[in-house]
């Protein structure tokens, strides 16, 4: 519908279970959230939003 075709490499049935794997099969990966604009201040997507932003800074701050 949106007129292209998005690169899936792996599904999971949540973001986190590639995260809470053995060290073996860990690998890095890239989360995206693409919503509608009238849904921009959508509580739950604003809380979504957060949690993503505090897991990014738990990244950074911890390699440092």
């Amino acid at each position: 519908m949106a007129g292209f075709e998005p690169r899936v490499v792996t599904k999971v049935n949540d973001i986190f279970s590639m995260v809470s794997l053995a060290e073996p099969y860990q690998m890095r990966q890239q989360v995206s959230i693409v919503y509608s604009h009238r849904r921009e201040r959508d509580q739950e997507l604003l809380a979504l939003a957060a949690e993503g932003r505090m897991y990014a800074r738990s990244l950074t701050d911890s390699a440092v």
